[in-house]
């Protein structure tokens, strides 16, 4: 999901628990950070090994280069079609006509259902929709193809915090920077839900 989505959007009301459930027994998973040793397999996908070495980044700038390398794997569905229709949905945004988007994203997620930016884009649509319930399932099926998926991780945070699960929203937060120890805007709302669980003034 992406991570600039206006934090103004406010929800159209609260998803059903068992939504919720589901992405808080995703966040119960644990996220393999380091690399096994047993991992240095020369057929190891090559997103897997970014996605080790931004766990592990020192740097804003490391962490920024190592992302637009993930983010370029993740675009590539491996299909012309889907790919074709991920870019009309893409102008359908750029237009801010968020239903045609969504027609395509439904397409692309009945084409290519094991392709984990497809269910992330269409979670990204229904959020601007205020379509919680519907950006939870598709957070959820982002996050069971690939758990590393930190937009998704910093999109849950983002409609948990909404829809007032702060002690979930937390957690995806806290999951989110343990992949992407720089992900944009994710401290500041670790900072600040920590601050008001915390009864701070």
């Amino acid at each position: 999901m992406a991570n600039l989505i206006p934090t103004s959007l406010r929800p159209a009301g609260r998803p059903s628990a068992a939504l919720a459930f589901c992405c808080a027994l995703l966040l119960a998973a644990p996220v393999a950070l380091a690399a096994d040793p047993t991992d240095d397999a020369p057929d190891k996908p090559r997103v897997e090994v970014l996605l080790d070495t931004l766990a592990t980044s020192d740097s804003p700038q490391v962490a920024s280069r190592i992302e637009r390398q993930i983010l370029t794997d993740w675009s590539q569905s491996g299909s012309d079609t889907v790919d074709l229709l991920m870019e009309w949905a893409a102008q359908a945004l750029k237009t801010k006509d968020n239903k045609r988007a969504l027609d395509y994203l439904d397409r692309v997620v009945t084409l290519a259902p094991t392709y984990p930016e497809g269910w992330n884009r269409r979670a990204t649509v229904n959020y601007m929709m205020d379509r919680h319930g519907p950006s939870l399932s598709d957070i959820s099926r982002v996050l069971s193809l690939q758990p590393r998926h930190f937009g998704a991780l910093h999109g849950l945070g983002l409609v948990l915090d909404e829809i007032d699960e702060e002690d979930e929203a937390l957690k995806a937060f806290r999951r989110a920077m343990e992949v992407h120890p720089f992900l944009d805007g994710a401290q500041k709302r670790i900072d600040r839900l920590s601050k008001k669980l915390d009864g701070a003034p």
